[in-house]
């Protein structure tokens, strides 16, 4: 006679939490029986988790979302404008005029020594042009971004960084306070309703065992012990490893239980979904020389609902299926890895 683990959820971190009751309402749903009280139980177990479930995504989802993707798009503007015009005065026009060389060098050393690079996530690019601004904020480098015509664009481009900042910030608090109130109290409505079910159930298991409910309850524990595990495994979300040797190697940081589209949702400028195939795709400019690239483990293009396994390299493929070749000018070294915001 299987019972359900009487395990206390309440102190479990909310993604864990989450994940448990998403099983729970799940596995009850699919109990074929013609107990009545238990079919209540479902019902109201499905309403209340329905209302956890939408609060839930709320908390994660901010109406200043849209804003900071749109002003991180101009910000990227700005801080290419800077790099590549100082570096084509350093490379390209210094048999012109030296001197202007020179102060074009200058310019672009920071981007080099920092790796910037606006692929990265948001937060990683804030750090990364902090850092920057902090070496243009000599008097020498003043003089020369006024030389080379671009102070105005390095003025936008601290600008929109503060801004950017403001927002992240600002979306952060707005978040937590969604969490605080409406999530908090959907979450304690559905963990009590959750306890006085499990209490039901294993007395129910004692009175009248059901074959249908009993292989219920065995496959909820072993959900239970499957994301318990992962909990006391996941006190630092894994890494994925993506290869190829036309884009380089990038590492992404894995939250349990993603899905290949929530990696896509975070890192909208790494990857696309390709809906008409139900593939995800490479959106790096250099994948898009060769006709775009979809994600392969060992051979299978891999669907943006697909798990992600941490402890397996995916590589990118040709759309043709073909493993990519190097660019020329493409030694298909390392990428600075990219960490979520």
């Amino acid at each position: 006679m299987a019972k359900v683990n009487e395990k206390s959820l309440a102190s479990w971190p909310l993604a864990y939490f989450y994940s448990a009751m998403q099983a729970f309402d799940l596995r009850m749903g699919d109990v074929e029986t013609e107990t009545q009280r238990f079919l209540t139980e479902v019902s109201e177990v499905h309403r209340l988790y329905t209302a956890f479930d939408e609060a839930y995504k709320r908390s994660a989802k901010s109406q200043l979302t849209e804003q900071i993707a749109a002003l991180d798009e101009v910000r990227d503007h700005y801080a290419n404008i800077v790099e590549k015009v100082s570096n084509i005065w350093a490379e390209q026009l210094k048999n012109v005029d030296d001197t202007l060389a020179v102060k074009g060098r200058r310019i672009h050393q920071p981007f080099v020594d920092f790796e910037f690079d606006v692929r990265e996530s948001m937060v990683a690019e804030n750090s990364k042009l902090d850092n920057i601004f902090q070496v243009f904020g000599s008097q020498q480098l003043q003089q020369d971004l006024t030389d080379l015509g671009l102070t105005l664009i390095e003025q936008r481009l601290r600008q929109t960084t503060q801004q950017l900042k403001n927002l992240i910030s600002q979306r952060n608090q707005e978040s937590a306070g969604v969490e605080k109130g409406e999530l908090k109290a959907a979450r304690e409505a559905l963990y009590q309703k959750y306890v006085a079910c499990v209490t039901y159930i294993n007395a129910l298991q004692e009175i009248a065992p059901e074959e249908s409910i009993s292989q219920y309850v065995e496959y909820y524990n072993t959900d239970l012990g499957n994301i318990e595990r992962q909990m006391k495994q996941g006190k630092k979300n894994p890494t994925v490893l993506v290869n190829s040797v036309v884009v380089g190697n990038h590492r992404y940081s894995v939250s349990d239980y993603a899905k290949w589209s929530d990696i896509a949702a975070s890192y909208n400028k790494d990857f696309t979904i390709d809906t008409a195939n139900n593939r995800l795709l490479s959106a790096y400019n250099k994948a898009k020389k060769v006709g775009g690239m979809y994600l392969a483990l060992k051979g299978v293009a891999v669907k943006p609902t697909d798990a992600v396994d941490a402890k397996k390299t995916y590589s990118l493929l040709l759309m043709d299926g073909t493993e990519p070749q190097p660019e020329p000018d493409d030694d298909g070294g390392e990428v600075t890895p990219v960490t979520p915001e």
